[in-house]
């Protein structure tokens, strides 16, 4: 299949953190050649954490854009190519950038890690556009570029951009989030660019939604009911998603006063977690949200603590009315009871005398032995031992 991976055009919002990013003419020609190491990879779910190796990349070719013919390697992916069920492309780099005049990223440099079949590319134009069928000699195909990419490259500097990048060397963006690599690790300040557009489908998990109503909920829920995405499914939140779903908020049908508010919190939380500032969450939260939850948690807490009262209250004049009855009919079970907390009483007394005299008796002997030592009686060596032979003695008188 011939495939365009990218122009130099401006993405629409991509991964991570809904970013739009071009990357320039220069750049783009500098890195045609990495294409070659660069697969097309399939699901899961077609996107970026696809795991399956769709095709290996044979040809390159490169005049404003960046085309490459893939040998398909996966019977099933190939089967849905020349169905037309998969036709979108997305390609991901590591890339060197900057912020461009219009608020998109400028990718100055950059390495192609692969390309992603994905259910809508966030560059239109990134797409299968030929299919070959046969051999592939059959086409003129071979492991080559065209002529115009062997301008100031070399095939061993191009390994060297690769390990660098992949050792965090090279390909470095300032002030930019600190992005997770596919080990689960970080990449420092690395961009990693995804072309995948932000697209929410019925598989995305209701994480993803700020409201999720009572029939969308579930495995049979209708996920289509589900509104204000603003999450990616592997958790990053989407900033200009985010925002969006703040400004939608106030417009956006729900199915209770309780519902709306707790979409507007999980709003509120996620533009914490990110720093977008927002002043629906500054006011509407710090002020009125706050009241009136703190109102509404009093009345019901005082309801409660109310009721528990009551139910206490009950038990007690119970128990008080079971304890007249069992006295009436059996005084003498009082009687020993009173007896037996006497005698504990009388026990803990005299448990708490012997200690007091004991300590008592340590202290006498502790003054003792010091006047001893002073007078040259006793030696300091055998104190501890002169103290236990005092407080015996003094035990005795």
């Amino acid at each position: 299949v011939k495939v365009k991976v990218i122009d130099t055009t401006t993405s629409r919002p991509t991964e991570p953190h809904g970013v739009r990013w071009r990357i320039t003419e220069e750049a783009l020609t500098r890195a045609l050649r990495t294409l070659l190491e660069a697969p097309l990879i399939g699901p899961p779910s077609l996107g970026h954490g696809g795991d399956r190796v769709c095709g290996r990349p044979i040809q390159v070719k490169g005049n404003g854009s960046a085309e490459v013919i893939y040998e398909i390697v996966d019977p099933d992916a190939w089967s849905r190519i020349k169905s037309g069920e998969w036709r979108a492309v997305s390609p991901q780099v590591l890339a060197e950038a900057e912020e461009g005049v219009d608020g998109a990223v400028q990718v100055t440099d950059c390495v192609f890690e692969h390309v992603a079949l994905v259910p809508e590319g966030a560059f239109p134009d990134s797409q299968i556009t030929s299919i070959y069928e046969g051999p592939l000699e059959n086409f003129g195909f071979a492991y080559s570029l065209s002529s115009s990419l062997y301008r100031d490259h070399s095939l061993e500097s191009d390994r060297t951009a690769r390990d660098d990048a992949a050792m965090g060397t090279r390909f470095k963006t300032p002030n930019q989030p600190q992005v997770p690599d596919n080990e689960g690790g970080e990449r420092g300040d690395i961009m990693s660019l995804r072309g995948a557009e932000f697209n929410p489908t019925a598989e995305w998990p209701d994480s993803c939604f700020a409201y999720v109503p009572p029939s969308a909920q579930g495995p049979e829920g209708n996920k289509s009911e589900r509104k204000l995405p603003y999450r990616w499914p592997d958790g990053r939140i989407d900033l200009d998603h985010l925002r969006n779903a703040l400004a939608r908020w106030s417009q956006t049908e729900f199915h209770s006063q309780e519902a709306k508010m707790d979409a507007l919190r999980e709003l509120c939380r996620a533009s914490k977690e990110v720093g977008v500032e927002s002043e629906l969450c500054e006011e509407r939260l710090s002020s009125k949200i706050g009241e009136s939850n703190m109102s509404e948690e009093k009345d019901r807490r005082i309801a409660e603590l109310e009721a528990e009262i009551k139910r206490l209250q009950g038990e007690l004049a119970t128990s008080r009315q079971k304890i007249e009855i069992l006295e009436r009919k059996e005084p003498h079970k009082t009687f020993q009871a009173e007896l037996e907390r006497l005698k504990a009483e009388n026990k803990e007394l005299k448990e708490w005398k012997s200690k007091v005299i004991a300590e008592e008796l340590a202290e006498k002997a502790s003054e003792v032995e010091d006047l001893r030592i002073r007078a040259g009686l006793s030696d300091e060596r055998d104190r501890s031992k002169d103290i236990e032979q005092l407080k015996k003695l003094k035990a005795e008188a």
